[in-house]
């Protein structure tokens, strides 16, 4: 009987192996998938960041009880993988680069409210809250808006780890 791979096992039997990131790559993607996320892997671990299995698939970085990095998800199904990252309204101060500004906005999404107000979703009344991303009024969020990149490679890559930095910097102030 062939080996069943990690990245389907059950939750449950994944927890008892805490799989890397790397690993799941090794099984579920090809080239550049497996290439991009060794490389933002490498990035985070270079800069003293830990990676931590928190789900079937899933990995998390936090520093001083900050989320920095939301998940890093690997789908073994349909072979892709994806990046989540909080905005913090501090990014608005710290990152000037207007290609990331564009990046920021047009990777925003997430869940309950749309990031970008089109889905008509509102949160209830008490945790509606509005928030000024790169000088745009992003309202009727239940927290802060969700940046969703799927399959970064190249300068999406880049920006998420200008983003994942920029983070550790405002977790460590």
């Amino acid at each position: 009987m062939p080996k069943e791979l990690i990245s389907l096992l059950s939750p449950k039997e994944q927890k008892l192996l805490k799989p890397t990131p790397e690993t799941i790559a090794a099984e579920v993607l090809s080239g550049d998938g497996q290439k991009d996320i060794a490389d933002l892997c490498d990035c985070l671990r270079t800069n003293n960041l830990r990676i931590k299995w928190v789900g079937k698939n899933g990995w998390e970085v936090a520093l001083n009880k900050m989320q920095i990095l939301r998940r890093i998800r690997i789908n073994p199904i349909e072979k892709y993988w994806y990046v989540t990252l909080h905005f913090f309204p501090q990014y608005n101060q710290y990152i000037t680069d207007g290609q990331v500004h564009d990046f920021v906005w047009n990777n925003l999404g997430g869940f309950g409210c749309d990031a970008l107000n089109t889905g008509g979703t509102k949160c209830s009344g008490y945790m509606s809250k509005t928030f000024d991303i790169f000088g745009k009024m992003c309202e009727n969020q239940c927290c802060n808006s969700q940046i969703k990149i799927m399959n970064p490679t190249g300068k999406a890559l880049e920006h998420t780890k200008t983003l994942v930095l920029t983070a550790r910097d405002i977790a460590i102030k």
